[in-house]
């Protein structure tokens, strides 16, 4: 039973994966001017969360968490410990602040928690074994945070036990809302979160604002995410005037069907900002497409990259997965890059994980690969050639 289980989440992990890479969106790559990037007031980039103060309470506007939704708005009123709760929002969904007990649903929750200096309030997590930060693993192992199970599989009987301050949960598609409502049932409060849904990189990192509201800790989420900011949007600035842009190559055949990043996508943004020039660019679509291998192969055979070749950790598993690869340019000349090196014993991926509040870091690597020597002597934290 115990290795049927390890299976399942692994397999989980893949496909949140390939959830990530379909789901993401994409701005036009520059530098924004003094406008917010973002419809939503108080945003400069995400779209996906709303923060509105009042004198009494906070209110957090949650907006489509999940793919394929349409016009769904959730909302949660904020309100401080031992404050009265106004009269207009007590029928409403209220959570007492700040939070001392929290379960994540999501390894990037855990991230934002932690970047806030929050760790010790995280009590339960959905797939510990997927966790990277090795000081939350250890709290994992002492027995401070709980798995609490996921989708078909939740523990009901520890989450009830934690009686958490409340639940961040996430969801790929609306099956989500049949766990939620039963957590409401419960009496646990829930929220949802939709980071993974944004179309920039810095639109991810500013749900980092969002999380923080839980504590309190506004400034400093204020704080951290300007500092973000600054240093994505500076290395940007260092590629701008790049004469030649790598033609890229994402991903890896599955069976019979290449799934491809769209011109729209998050992937494909970050290839743009590192300037590269992603093959499949002119693909009109936030999400990934089946195509068939013969398709993609003809359109690739040039490509100077190949970046993140699935779970692929050799060129070896590349051929094993279909030999006409090695006549890929890229594959040619050694020029394969996966974001898997920094990986936990349970095979959980930091790339996935602290790489939502750091995409500086991301975009530092990808720049590196594709315009080596343009920045400062240094290793590549996410990324590794594949050998």
């Amino acid at each position: 039973m115990r290795k049927k289980s390890r299976m399942t989440g692994l397999l989980r992990w893949l496909m949140g994966l390939l959830v990530l890479n379909m789901a993401g969106c994409r701005w036009q790559a520059e530098e924004p001017s003094s406008r917010s990037l973002s419809e939503r007031p108080g945003n400069r980039y995400a779209r996906g969360f709303e923060i509105i103060r009042d004198a009494a309470f906070t209110r957090l506007n949650v907006y489509n968490p999940w793919q394929g939704a349409r016009e769904q708005v959730f909302s949660y009123c904020l309100v401080p410990e031992g404050m009265p709760v106004p009269a207009q929002i007590q029928a409403e969904k209220v959570i007492r602040t700040p939070v001392k007990k929290v379960v994540c649903f999501s390894t990037t929750q855990v991230a934002m928690i932690e970047f806030l200096g929050r760790g010790d309030a995280i009590a339960g997590v959905s797939g510990a074994d997927f966790i990277y930060s090795l000081r939350l693993r250890e709290r994992v192992n002492r027995g401070l945070i709980r798995e609490t199970g996921y989708d078909q599989a939740i523990s009901w009987e520890t989450l009830l036990g934690l009686r958490p301050d409340v639940v961040l949960a996430y969801g790929v598609t609306g099956a989500v809302n049949r766990n939620v409502r039963r957590m409401e049932e419960y009496g646990i409060p829930v929220v949802f979160t939709a980071g993974y849904l944004e179309p920039h990189p810095l639109g991810k990192a500013e749900w980092l604002k969002f999380i923080a509201a839980f504590f309190g800790a506004d400034e400093m989420a204020d704080s951290l995410f300007t500092l973000t900011e600054h240093r994505y949007l500076e290395l940007t600035r260092k590629v701008a005037d790049v004469q030649e842009r790598p033609d890229v190559l994402l991903g890896l055949p599955w069976k019979d069907s290449w799934y491809i990043s769209g011109g729209k996508s998050y992937a494909a943004t970050l290839v743009h900002d590192a300037g590269g020039s992603y093959l499949w660019n002119d693909l009109d679509s936030h999400e990934s497409l089946p195509f068939s291998v013969e398709a993609v192969y003809q359109r690739c055979l040039q490509a100077d990259v190949w970046l993140n070749p699935g779970a692929a950790r050799s060129r070896n598993d590349m051929l094993a997965t279909d030999a006409r690869l090695a006549e890929i340019k890229a594959f040619r000349n050694g020029a394969i890059y996966n974001n898997d090196a920094r990986m936990s014993s349970g095979g959980g991926n930091d790339y996935w994980e602290s790489g939502t509040v750091y995409p500086q870091r991301i975009l530092a690597d990808l720049i590196r690969i594709l315009h080596p020597g343009l920045l400062p002597p240094g290793s590549m934290f996410y990324y590794r050639k594949l050998p």
